[in-house]
């Protein structure tokens, strides 16, 4: 993405954000009250979130996975194959160099 469009990128992340958020909760409470079975909401609501719990556990599980994939040595081969692909700088940049003390003033930080 080039400096020129970060905005629109930064853009396109937040709203992309919100409207899972919000997809979330609307799914996770649809789970709920269709647990209840028509029972009065007062009574059975605890009981009728744990299939919605059972829902967003999984998820956080699978989020967990895709995590410990996504850092393995294959995808960081990918990236490196990748970003050779695109001409971009070489990614192998030890990682005191990524987070160590911030950019110049007057240079971007990388």
């Amino acid at each position: 993405m080039p400096a020129s469009r970060a905005g629109a990128a930064g853009a396109v992340a937040s709203t992309s954000r919100q409207v899972g958020q919000s997809l979330g909760a609307v799914v996770t409470g649809a789970i709920s009250v269709g647990a209840l079975g028509g029972g009065p909401l007062e009574e059975g609501f605890a009981g009728a979130s744990h299939p919605a719990w059972l829902v967003l556990t999984a998820c956080g599980a699978l989020i967990l996975v895709l995590g410990l994939v996504t850092t393995t040595p294959w995808a960081h081969r990918t990236a490196h194959r990748t970003a050779e692909r695109f001409g971009l700088e070489d990614l192998q940049a030890p990682r005191a160099q990524l987070s160590g003390p911030p950019a110049p003033s007057g240079r971007p930080a990388t």
